[in-house]
């Protein structure tokens, strides 16, 4: 059954979007959680990210595909899910972006590669992939406004390299369909743009799912 998954660099409103969605829909959320919460090395990492970037990577590589794995079972049902992160972006942007400013070690990073390689069978791909990216300026506000601990120790070099990388990426995915959200548009307040996205998404799960479409609760 459909995924829908919703991702951009640091603090660009993943999550509240999908929210937004799951709100105005009877889309199953699957969010990623509370990092600070269920992550016991993310604050470590903050603090010492080369003694702890790899158990961070780690961590957050094999819960998503925990995670997928028991989607993959649960999508036997009729629903839509929506997830504010997708599993590819562990590896193919943080991963490598610790690695080019030297908080993991080449036996680290091919360590976290193979790794990946080995798990990325559990991964789902998404119908859809619904993507947002600011620009540095923005980027470095929103990660600042939004206050989450430990992320207030940012350099702005590490943040504009993930924004960067996070553009590289999107600009070549080609596994699915991607929606670009503009950067301009507040999610909170622009209620016609966040529904024209919900309606832009049922359109090609429609046409995707055409032949099962009595199958699929778009509502």
């Amino acid at each position: 059954m459909p995924l829908i998954s919703i991702t951009g660099p640091i603090a660009t409103g993943a999550t509240t979007l999908a929210k937004l969605m799951c709100n105005q829909t009877s889309w199953k959320p699957m969010f990623e959680g509370n990092v600070v919460e269920d992550n016991p090395f993310f604050l470590k990492y903050q603090e010492l990210p080369s003694v702890y970037s790899f158990h961070n990577q780690t961590l957050f590589l094999t819960r998503s595909a925990s995670l997928h794995k028991g989607l993959r079972q649960e999508m036997n049902y009729r629903r839509i899910f929506v997830q504010d992160f997708t599993p590819f972006e562990h590896n193919d942007i943080y991963t490598n972006v610790l690695f080019k400013f030297n908080k993991l070690s080449r036996d680290e990073f091919e360590l976290l590669s193979n790794l990946n390689e080995h798990l990325k069978s559990y991964f789902v791909l998404p119908d859809v992939l619904v993507y947002r990216g600011l620009d540095s300026r923005k980027l470095k506000e929103r990660v600042f406004l939004r206050g989450r601990q430990g992320e207030d120790s940012y350099k702005f070099e590490f943040l504009d390299a993930i924004r960067e990388r996070f553009e590289e990426w999107s600009s070549t995915w080609s596994q699915s369909r991607i929606i670009k959200i503009r950067s301009d548009v507040d999610l909170l307040t622009d209620f016609d743009y966040v529904n024209d996205i919900i309606r832009e998404v049922e359109d090609y799960l429609n046409f995707r799912y055409k032949n099962s479409r009595d199958q699929i609760l778009f509502t």
